[in-house]
């Protein structure tokens, strides 16, 4: 089943060349409640997280899809949503979904430039097992 979103940020990420999921800034990190979507998932599954995320990254998107929130919310959301892959041992990290046309959604290196945002959010997260998937 594909999912409407992630064709959004696809589409997004090919117009701008810059992943959409790599724009949230430290700023952001300190500027946005980026638990409150988790604060009730019982588990840290990560598609329990991400769909929490996905979920509240919806409902801002028409308001303001460049927010701090809106940024930080989809960071989340997408690094949330990579699949889990053994093989090859060096490269852990899948996208969930490709596209024919090249498309994808997000693998683990497009998350390089944003790694400091990345790091202030692992800080900042409250639940020890919240902060593995950031």
């Amino acid at each position: 089943m594909t999912n409407d979103r992630d064709g959004e940020a696809a589409e997004r990420a090919e117009a701008t060349s810059v992943p959409p999921w790599t724009t949230g800034t430290r700023d952001d990190v300190r500027a946005v409640d980026f638990e409150a979507p988790i604060r009730d998932v019982p588990s840290a599954d990560y598609m329990a997280l991400r769909d929490a995320y996905q979920a509240a990254w919806r409902q801002l998107e028409g308001d303001d899809s460049e927010s701090p929130s809106s940024r930080i919310l989809l960071l989340l959301a997408d690094i949330t949503s990579m699949h889990l892959n053994s093989e090859p041992p060096h490269d852990p990290f899948a996208p969930m979904m490709e596209w024919g046309d090249g498309r994808r959604t997000a693998i683990l290196s497009d998350f390089k430039p944003c790694i400091d945002v990345l790091a202030d959010l692992a800080v900042r997260a409250s639940h020890p097992d919240k902060r593995a998937p950031m």
